[in-house]
């Protein structure tokens, strides 16, 4: 059965999302002809977009990421299909400027046609590094050509689900929680910005942000995501998979839980 490729169109801020998304559509029926309608996103403003081959999709992923970049955040919806890796030590400067998305997929597709998009990393304050995730279709090529020579590249983990609910790792929308928990910080039944508790995990116990990186239960889900890429297991069983390894270990006091779980999630990640 034959999969679309779908591209996310999501408004930057509170403009007229309608008018906005009908002069894409007209603009896009101007360049080959052709009616391309939208459907609206199930969460949140915005809508997506549906493309049947990949060339299309990728170039018209480049074209609504240069005209439309300043109103709409656009990127193509990643898919079990698709291979990731993360590129570093690439060429991703013109000119003492940073190369946007658009330029780089269209980089590396003259020279690997199975480029599916590629999307450059920021940092924790938002702002550009000079690594790139790259989406294959099938499989990656041995050594990846269009930004350089010196380029190395490494399998692409991608973070943990959030979820906005009670602040565990798994989809808002699969949430089983009967209440949700405000605050990320504590637990507590307030707003974050009004919390004045100590730092309590809810998701560890532990003496930190519900979103701390080095969680445990946040590492063991990072885990899970590069067991499912490296065994070709859906995420969902890989979850199980390091849940039923932890249940069979016997637990120390829970003073020490926070200390013994990371090293063992580390040394596993490490072993892969």
């Amino acid at each position: 059965m034959h999969t679309k490729f779908k591209i996310n169109i999501i408004p930057r801020a509170n403009n007229d999302t309608r008018a906005s998304l009908e002069n894409i559509q007209e603009t896009m029926r101007k360049v080959d002809g052709r009616p391309y309608n939208y459907r609206s996103l199930e969460r949140g403003p915005g809508a997506y977009l549906l493309i049947n081959e990949l060339k299309d999709a990728r170039f018209w992923l480049c074209f609504l990421q240069l005209r439309f970049s300043e109103t709409f955040t656009i990127y193509l919806v990643d898919s079990p299909r698709y291979k990731a890796v993360v590129l570093k030590g690439a060429n991703t400067k013109a000119k003492g400027d940073w190369l946007p998305n658009h330029k780089l997929t269209e980089k590396l597709a003259e020279k690997h046609s199975n480029v599916v998009s590629a999307q450059r990393l920021l940092n924790k304050d938002k702002q550009p590094t000079g690594a790139v995730k790259v989406s294959f279709l099938g499989e990656v090529p041995t050594k990846i050509l269009g930004l350089g020579n010196r380029t190395r590249s490494e399998i692409y983990v991608p973070p943990a689900p959030r979820c906005h609910k009670c602040h565990g790792f798994h989809r808002s929308y699969a949430c089983k929680a009967t209440e949700p928990v405000k605050c990320p910080k504590c637990g507590g039944d307030h707003d974050e910005a009004q919390c004045k508790n100590r730092h309590s995990c809810v998701n560890c116990g532990g003496a930190h942000h519900a979103y701390y990186p080095q969680c445990p239960e946040n590492k063991r889900h990072k885990a899970a995501h590069l067991t499912s890429l490296t065994e070709g297991i859906s995420y969902a069983t890989a979850v199980k998979k390091t849940a039923a390894i932890s249940s069979t270990v016997q637990r120390p006091p829970t003073a020490q839980i926070v200390k013994t779980v990371s090293e063992n999630v580390t040394d596993n990640v490490n072993a892969d």
